[in-house]
């Protein structure tokens, strides 16, 4: 063996000796726990673009957490599993799960990023064959600069299954949660059942549009209204039977 590749194997064995592993880069959201790594005597570090302001713990009393800036650091009190969820400023909700590993196995750091619901459930109906029904395009415009227009009304390979597509705007000067946009699907001023609303983004700045889709199921074939309620503005519009 030359003494390079010695070097390099010595390395790789003293590697493995104290733990180390690559640092990894995991995506997930309040819908999609991913796994995190721990070792007793050792601590890991949580690196998050945004900051944490509060976490959850199912075991509090088998971790010590520590706050740092937009990381958290995480040391294992106890051979205990448990979950871990962390709240940031800007709403956001991270779901993971703490696991006990051999020290030869835990992470030492873990790069933790936001994926949106909305990327999730779209690449899950991607392989859904959609019917894009020739719906006339809604423009609903309110006072205080925000626009929601109802693109298309889709339906779904599955039975009986719905899609409707929406572009928000910002119009206005001051930055928009998309949280305080409440959209409904109702029939006869009652909710429709298995309604599922999920945005692109959580926020908006001025003159910023993002999407959103709901998701509905529809035993009778009867049209509905799509109600928007903004602050005390309300608008709506109506998908007739036809398109069903």
């Amino acid at each position: 063996m030359k003494l390079s590749n010695f070097l390099i194997f010595g390395l790789l064995i003293s590697s493995v000796a104290h733990g180390r592993r690559e640092i990894r880069e995991v995506y997930t959201n309040d819908r999609s726990i991913k796994p995190i790594y721990l070792a007793l005597g050792r601590s890991t570090i949580l690196k998050f673009r945004e900051k944490p302001t509060n976490v959850v713990v199912g075991n509090k009393n088998y971790y010590n957490i520590e706050y740092i800036n937009n990381d958290l650091t995480i040391q294992p009190l106890g051979a205990v599993d448990t979950n871990l969820f962390v709240y940031t400023a800007s709403k956001r909700t991270y779901a993971l799960l703490l696991k006990i590993v051999h020290p030869n196995q835990y992470d030492d750091i873990v790069h933790v990023r936001w994926k949106s619901p909305f990327t999730l459930i779209q690449k899950k109906r991607s392989v859904q064959k959609l019917h894009v029904n020739q719906f006339k395009r809604e423009v609903l415009e309110f006072k205080n600069g925000l626009i929601v227009v109802v693109e298309r009304f889709s339906s779904l390979m599955k039975k009986k299954s719905y899609l409707v597509q929406f572009t928000i705007i910002n119009n206005s000067k001051q930055e928009i949660k998309t949280g305080d946009i409440d959209i409904s699907l109702t029939r006869s001023r009652k909710l429709l059942p298995n309604q599922k609303l999920v945005f692109l983004n959580d926020s908006l700045k001025s003159n910023q549009k993002t999407q959103a889709r709901s998701f509905l199921g529809i035993k009778i074939k009867k049209g509905f209204s799509i109600n928007v309620k903004f602050g005390k503005e309300v608008r709506k519009t109506i998908i007739s039977r036809k398109y069903l």
